[in-house]
């Protein structure tokens, strides 16, 4: 999920509370005659579970199918091994980018088909560490004047980022400036990355309509890589939809 800094503090997040202790519309219950909000019904998809239903990652198995969300946490140590630098021609940022080691030909491989059909895309975004995340979180918190409810639909808390994998990536373009936020899911890059990224190893880990499963909205800058455990191709389009 993006970082907190550069192009993405452009983006602004809203979210209308239409019924009383929820910000999610309210729908008529099957069965009954009275109003419920949506949140109740739903789990209110953005919340954590309690702290002690929350698991801690495996982080013995393999590290590129590891699960991260919010109902499983990383370690605050935990770092992943073979952590590289991206290249400048890949990432374009003036912070240092760094991905595990597996996941760089992939990589590079995309950005060469991306270029082949005329698509500008680079990287903004690689692993980042339990502190980073937490600074992350903590300036976006801030910035939705202390509303951790809002800032949980869109920030993972320190621990439950897949950033923290140095498996997961935050794509821009040119096509917004090199920024991050609901714009880019309507650049040429976006539906290039939807068609051909499972091609490559990579899921989109946010898909739109997935809020439920996934615990935060829509984002369709932040792919994953995950090898050949990636879904069917055909698949992972219907979730970028």
């Amino acid at each position: 999920m993006g970082d907190c800094r550069g192009a993405r503090e452009r983006a602004s997040l809203q979210f209308v509370s239409v019924c009383p202790g929820s910000r999610l519309p309210a729908l008529l219950v099957a069965g009954g005659m009275a109003l419920a909000c949506l949140g109740a019904v739903a789990g209110e998809w953005w919340r954590y579970p309690p702290r002690d239903e929350i698991q801690l990652s495996d982080t013995e198995g393999d590290p590129l199918a590891l699960i991260v969300d919010k109902k499983h946490r990383l370690p605050p140590d935990y770092v992943p091994q073979n952590l590289v630098v991206l290249e400048a021609g890949t990432s374009r940022t003036t912070r240092e980018v760094r991905v595990v080691r597996e996941r760089v030909d992939p990589l590079r491989q995309l950005a060469a088909a991306a270029r082949r059909d005329g698509i500008d895309l680079a990287v903004l975004s690689g692993y980042r560490s339990f502190g980073r995340q937490r600074a992350v979180y903590a300036s976006w918190v801030a910035r939705q004047g202390g509303d951790q409810d809002a800032t949980d639909r869109f920030s993972a808390r320190p621990g439950h980022s897949e950033h923290q994998l140095g498996t997961a990536i935050d794509f821009t373009t040119k096509e917004i400036e090199d920024g991050i936020g609901p714009a880019f899911q309507r650049s040429r890059a976006a539906g290039w990355l939807k068609t051909h990224a499972p091609e490559f190893g990579f899921r989109l880990s946010y898909p739109k309509g997935r809020e439920v499963e996934t615990g935060y909205q829509h984002e369709g800058w932040h792919w994953r890589f995950w090898g050949e455990a990636a879904p069917d191709p055909e698949v992972d389009a219907e979730r970028a939809d």
